[in-house]
């Protein structure tokens, strides 16, 4: 439906659809524009809400519209994931904002992060403590010249991406540290954490699957690992 509507909307549109990410890019004029909607596999913590778009889109292109989105706690939540994990200049750019905003990393964003932290597929103690990537070529390939905001420059994003994994640790509880730890060991206390309905979730069920199925000496380890993350000393 949106390939014919597109191609009926711009005559000579070029549009092809993957229909096993959900992904579509449309090529006319030589423009290339791909529109890439998030898709929610791994459940969602708290119900959906309905966003308008931004003032500053609704007068670039004189439309209103609402969307229904996942609420801000998890949005940014899985943001911050992106931005320990894949550590793209974009991710980096939108976890910048929130920082710079009043509430910043709240407690209920915490809240949320941390039911999506232990649902990633790489390691909670590298996510936590994650590897620094050059990211000098994907900020002047990929990002410099997207944002029509004040000037960003590299610095900017690399203290982000220096500071971020720390910023996050400092805030976590003893109560926040004792439910990770135990759920990497397989005995989780959902009573420690905000959302006990989390342990249902698909990907949290997932996650659970697959640290059965470590090696016992691989999983002691991997537990060694992450709480000498989540107790190091300052």
């Amino acid at each position: 439906m949106i390939k014919s509507d597109i191609e009926k909307a711009f005559p000579g549109a070029n549009v092809v659809i993957d229909s096993i990410k959900y992904h579509a890019s449309v090529q006319y004029n030589n423009v290339l524009i791909k529109i890439e909607p998030n898709t929610v596999i791994r459940g969602t913590l708290l119900p959906a809400v309905e966003m308008p778009l931004c003032s500053f889109l609704v007068k670039e292109f004189n439309r209103e519209m609402s969307i229904r989105c996942v609420a801000k706690e998890e949005l940014f939540a899985g943001k911050l994931c992106a931005a320990l994990q894949r550590q793209h200049p974009r991710d980096l750019f939108d976890v910048l904002l929130l920082l710079n905003k009043e509430d910043g990393l709240s407690r209920p964003l915490l809240d949320a992060f941390i039911v999506y932290v232990i649902s990633q597929g790489k390691p909670i103690n590298e996510m936590l403590n994650p590897n620094i990537h050059d990211i000098e070529n994907l900020f002047v390939n990929q990002f410099k010249g997207m944002t029509k905001m004040d000037a960003i420059e590299l610095e900017d994003l690399l203290q982000v991406q220096k500071n971020l994994p720390q910023e996050i640790l400092n805030l976590f509880t003893q109560a926040d540290k004792a439910f990770i730890s135990g759920f990497k060991k397989g005995k989780p206390d959902w009573h420690l954490i905000a959302y006990p309905h989390a342990k249902a979730l698909p990907a949290v069920r997932w996650k659970q699957l697959n640290l059965q199925k470590m090696e016992s000496q691989k999983y002691q380890q991997a537990i060694e690992k992450l709480e000498a993350v989540l107790y190091r000393v300052k």
